[in-house]
């Protein structure tokens, strides 16, 4: 705020711009991975590189309408890291296990949501802002490293398509076919980005229970990134936290997933497993029952944090 000269609601734009790239990046990435001839670990590659190259312009950013665009950049090219683990789970792990997987998968990824605010609670306040990307840069270069090195393909389809490939270079023999070549080579480059990019957002229109959940993850998701602008309104005006005690209000989300997902495996393990070991996969709204125990903790909890009265409030209520 005080290096760009901006206000507090302007200011927020950063985190605002930066969720909408978060969102707008897996409608392209998502897609592009399940075509053969890409795969997933150019996706996953490829993005994470442009996303620490772009760390370093925006670190050193003078300006705040660049500022914002290279946040929407590194949010879109930052996506494919939470929108495409799910399919490489799936990838890898029985349908048994999956489930979990992501249970687990997703709780590390709140719990570093949680955290976040932590690893930059005090050296932003002596070092800067830019401390921060700086910080991110470390973090995520030697990742970058190691998945260039370590990283193997895990789509079948893709796997397959690069066999054949090796094996028409190493024998000559050009009859050697994948069976996504095959598949696909009737048609058009058109039709292939048709399936690829379309598809996908025409089930979600068509499908409403698909829809209902892209649009609820959504809102619970944009709710979840308000609390890092809101928090430091309450607990650093109202209750005059320091950068450090402020941070450790996020802990509060970690708390809640040791809590609520190991209660969902739970659910899985007693509720669904046993029926689908006898009958196979059921249906997946049956994945979403525990759901409807559990969605009203959500509008209760905000109305409880909206209504109180912040100064007869104990800040470990609120």
């Amino acid at each position: 705020m005080e290096d760009f000269g901006l206000g507090l609601t302007v200011a927020s734009l950063g985190m605002a711009i930066y969720v909408l790239g978060y969102g707008c990046g897996p409608l392209l990435f998502s897609p592009l991975s399940e075509i053969p001839a890409i795969g997933r670990t150019t996706v996953y590659i490829g993005t994470l590189g442009v996303f620490v190259i772009l760390l370093i312009p925006t670190s050193l950013a003078d300006n705040f309408a660049g500022f914002l665009v290279l946040r929407f950049l590194l949010g879109f090219f930052g996506s494919p890291c939470l929108a495409n683990s799910g399919a490489t789970f799936q990838d890898i792990f029985p349908p048994s296990a999956v489930f979990y997987i992501v249970a687990a998968w997703a709780a590390f990824a709140t719990f570093a949501q949680a955290f976040g605010p932590l690893l930059t609670a005090y050296s932003v306040p002596v070092r800067g802002w830019r401390w921060s990307q700086w910080e991110l840069l470390w973090l995520v270069g030697p990742v970058l490293i190691l998945m260039i090195v370590a990283l193997p393909e895990t789509s079948a389809s893709t796997i397959l398509l690069r066999r054949a490939r090796r094996l028409r270079a190493a024998t000559g023999n050009n009859a050697i076919r994948a069976q996504s070549e095959l598949d696909q080579a009737k048609l058009s480059i058109k039709e292939i980005a048709f399936d690829a990019l379309i598809k996908p957002w025409e089930i979600n229109i068509l499908d409403p229970a698909v829809l209902y959940t892209t649009f609820y993850t959504g809102l619970v998701y944009g709710i979840f990134y308000t609390f890092f602008e809101v928090f430091p309104l309450v607990y650093q005006n109202e209750y005059h936290f320091d950068g450090g005690d402020l941070s450790l209000t996020f802990l509060a989300v970690a708390v809640c997933m040791l809590i609520v997902v190991p209660l969902y495996m739970i659910y899985f393990r007693i509720g669904l497993a046993p029926r689908i070991a006898k009958q196979g996969m059921p249906p997946l709204e049956d994945f979403l029952v525990v759901g409807l125990f559990t969605a009203w903790f959500l509008p209760a909890g905000l109305f409880i944090f909206g209504t109180y009265k912040i100064r007869s409030c104990h800040c470990y209520r609120s």
